[in-house]
């Protein structure tokens, strides 16, 4: 059930979001209307077809769970697996909406929320301090706060690869697109390895290493001021020349 949400003004020069298309976007105001008080809610994209886009007739269920995907490639939503359903989390929800007498949520926690959620909860309590404080340790404060948002959205994980089960950091994924060529059907090939395997992984990151070498994945050619000189190779001087050197340089001398 939909319910009335906050909409930060920031939210349309986000940079982040502006590389997002219309539908996607306006697909992310309609998750967090329809998110629960914890910021999450049901992944099911017939459901959210319906709940989001329900007199669009040129926007399937299909689409719209290809536009989920999108967004939780970019670390705007999470989109995780529990109990046999799929469920959505936005990570930054708590950090704009303002609940009086919020609900507990009745879905199950995604994986990778409990570290975030304490630090959304310290930076309440940090922002309740700063309304107490005088103007200049506000000032201080806000310049803290916005620093600690810079971090946690460089080391925040996103979920990608065909099935969303992988995380990398922005670093890793960074990484991986700036090192081999066909970086997405590389991640995908990871994502089919770890759906069908029988054990966890402690870094999808490394394992998309091993794999790589392994499979020799092509890498992407590095520009050519980065290109490693060759070695310079020492030529024996043939010996004609080296007799007649000396005998130049004898008539020199």
């Amino acid at each position: 059930m939909a319910r009335k949400r906050m909409i930060d003004p920031d939210f349309w020069i986000d940079e982040k979001l502006g590389q997002c298309t219309r539908d996607e976007r306006l697909l992310f105001m309609g998750l967090i209307s329809n998110a629960d008080d914890e910021g999450k809610g049901r992944a099911n994209p017939k459901l959210i077809k319906s709940a989001v886009f329900p007199y669009d007739d040129d926007i399937s269920a299909e689409s719209v769970g290809k536009m989920m995907g999108e967004l939780a490639e970019k670390g705007i939503a999470m989109i995780y697996e529990a109990d046999g359903q799929e469920f959505y989390w936005l990570p930054n929800f708590l950090k704009h909406q303002k609940i009086n007498r919020p609900a507990p949520s009745k879905i199950p926690d995604c994986e990778n929320s409990s570290k975030f959620n304490e630090d959304s909860s310290k930076s309440n309590e940090d922002s309740q301090k700063i309304d107490e404080d005088s103007l200049r340790t506000h000032a201080q404060g806000k310049g803290k706060e916005r620093k600690g948002k810079e971090e946690r959205g460089k080391e925040y994980p996103r979920t990608c690869g065909e099935f969303l089960n992988l995380i990398f950091s922005d670093e890793e994924s960074e990484k991986i697109h700036s090192t081999y060529e066909q970086p997405k059907k590389l991640i995908d090939k990871i994502s089919r390895i770890v759906k069908n395997a029988s054990k966890d992984y402690n870094s999808h990151y490394a394992l998309l290493i091993k794999v790589a070498d392994e499979d020799n994945w092509p890498k992407k050619r590095r520009p050519p001021d980065e290109q490693p000189m060759d070695p310079i190779k020492v030529v024996p001087m043939p010996d004609e020349v080296r007799a007649m050197m000396g005998s130049i340089l004898k008539g020199v001398t």
